[in-house]
């Protein structure tokens, strides 16, 4: 508990589709994990929309992953943290991806955690769409594995990370039909690598992020996605590139420090432990990057594409 004042999220209304972002979260309560659970809670209450979800950018569990639905970790890394002592929290539904550190363990295990679990943890393939109302206009989103296309141009990392090519190729044609056919109002895209990053893998990784948005980024200004939500870089970040806005929310637990370089389309980061509030009208997107203390540390606006 602390003395900051209650969030203000002025554009959650009745009939509002608020998204809370984050990922890189899974390490038994700990580098704050905790602190960021409480300000989720903390919006929660200061929201006004009955619809609500949790957009949930994968790295879920450190630092292998898990074997089994019933790992120890699931309950210490997530229940344990997520579901007890909230006001609000733990009624959430969690739409979420898959990370590379899952891919490390038994990706399946994820899946079977919806089995288990479907009124709270969302994940019925590696990759899927769901589709959503707010303000009276229609909200597609497409969940997608982006670990077998961001890492298929090393073929070491695709063995270390139990990549199948084929999963990478399976999915462009699928995105692409799926963005395609759709008429609904707001297209969004959830992955969990970035296409373009001022983080801690933005020059370690600058082949594969140059891969990934090679492969994705044309996609998205074909079809008018508003935006990518991602994580991977454990920051927040806000980027544009062309048309499209790249937001990074990696910041569940453990952070790792911006690297000084600017990322292509940079206009935001910080290395603060966090979420992204993004709250969807008819024709507005607001996005507010929260801290794990609850403070408001970047706003943004994005305008439905037309």
């Amino acid at each position: 508990d602390h003395d900051y004042p209650l969030l203000r999220i002025p554009n959650s209304t009745e009939k509002s589709l608020d998204l809370l972002v984050f990922g890189d979260w899974g390490r038994d309560g700990f580098c704050c994990q905790r602190d960021v659970a409480q300000e989720l809670d903390r919006a929660l209450l200061a929201s006004n929309s009955p619809s609500r979800i949790i957009i949930n950018t994968g790295d879920n569990f450190y630092p292998v992953g898990i074997q089994s639905a019933s790992d120890s970790q699931v309950q210490t890394s997530f229940y344990d943290v997520y579901t007890k002592n909230f006001q609000v929290l733990h009624k959430m539904k969690w739409y979420s991806v898959l990370g590379n550190h899952d891919h490390l363990g038994n990706f399946k295990a994820n899946l079977d955690m919806y089995k288990a679990d479907k009124e709270r943890w969302h994940m019925p393939s590696r990759w899927y769409t769901e589709e959503f109302v707010a303000d009276g206009v229609r909200v597609l989103i497409v969940f997608l594995d982006t670990t077998p296309i961001f890492y298929s141009p090393n073929e070491g990392e695709m063995t270390n990370h139990n990549a199948e090519k084929d999963d990478g190729e399976k999915q462009i044609p699928w995105l692409k039909q799926q963005l395609k056919s759709s008429s609904a109002d707001w297209k969004l895209v959830v992955g969990h690598h970035p296409l373009s990053s001022s983080g801690s893998h933005a020059l370690e990784e600058a082949e594969n992020i140059a891969y990934l948005r090679k492969v994705l980024h044309p996609i998205f200004e074909e079809n008018k996605v508003a935006a990518y939500f991602c994580g991977h870089d454990h920051d927040m970040q806000f980027l544009k590139l062309g048309s499209v806005n790249y937001i990074v929310s990696g910041a569940g637990s453990k952070i790792r420090p911006l690297i000084g370089v600017r990322g292509d389309g940079a206009k935001f980061g910080v290395a603060e432990q966090g979420f992204v509030y993004a709250t969807v009208n008819k024709d507005i997107m607001d996005l507010l990057y929260v801290n794990f203390r609850g403070a408001v540390v970047y706003s943004h606006s994005i305008p439905r594409p037309v």
